[in-house]
């Protein structure tokens, strides 16, 4: 008897006016490629999509979201399937920016869905909107740096921390038109975590080639990568 196919997981991304294109298509593409991809690759059949992601408007309409970028919703608050997974990708506007009610639909819909079982998410940014819905209360979070201490003021109730972020950009000294890119302890320890991992995937990938084969393919990568940058 055949296994029962796995339900993907459905993960609402919602689209509001100050939402970024590119954060909220990477999200998109990133879970859409989850299980595919990747096997494409190596020339293998693709899976099952683990994840289903789905844009959600407050009207299932077309939008203008920042930076003048048209986003093509897939669906409505109202008509949504019940999702696994809600995430705020992000929200352009300023710390301290006052938002009046006009994301008041949003957030009843934030609360709705996690009434009904869904896990909240935000990155970056829309940890802004998050904080509207209360959910937040008497719980750890992180944001962007820059919000966080607006937030706290905003939403004392909330225990906020700039440090967990996993990456921290860091001034250069000797130009100060660059910066240093580092690890906080929350991404060392999540480096940690997954590294065994990514290199028990890379034996097992390379299991079926000998030593010689493997110095021949990183030499040619190496070449690759040469030609490259000198183009």
């Amino acid at each position: 008897m055949a296994a029962a196919p796995v339900k993907p997981t459905v993960v609402a991304l919602l689209a509001l006016p100050e939402v970024t294109a590119a954060t909220l298509y990477g999200f998109y593409d990133a879970l859409s490629s989850a299980g595919r991809d990747w096997q494409v690759l190596h020339g293998r059949e693709p899976g099952a999509p683990p994840f289903r992601p789905l844009i959600v408007s407050h009207d299932g309409q077309p939008l203008v979201g920042a930076n003048g970028v048209r986003i093509q919703a897939d669906t409505s608050f109202a008509e949504c399937p019940p999702p696994d997974v809600v995430c705020i990708t992000d929200l352009a506007v300023m710390p301290g920016q006052p938002l009046g009610d006009i994301y008041d639909p949003a957030v009843a819909w934030l609360r709705q869905c996690h009434a009904a079982g869904a896990v909240l998410a935000s990155a970056c940014s829309g940890a802004v909107l998050l904080a509207r819905t209360g959910l937040l209360h008497d719980l750890d979070a992180t944001s962007h740096w820059a919000y966080c201490e607006t937030l706290k003021r905003e939403h004392p109730r909330t225990r906020w921390h700039a440090e967990r972020g996993l990456v921290v950009a860091v001034d250069n000294p000797a130009d100060g038109r660059s910066h240093f890119l580092s690890l906080t302890p929350d991404g060392q320890a999540l480096y940690a975590e997954i590294a065994p991992l990514a290199l028990a995937t890379e034996a097992e990938l390379f299991r079926e080639f000998t030593p010689e084969e493997c110095r021949q393919l990183d030499s040619m990568l190496r070449r690759l990568e040469a030609a490259a940058e000198g183009r």
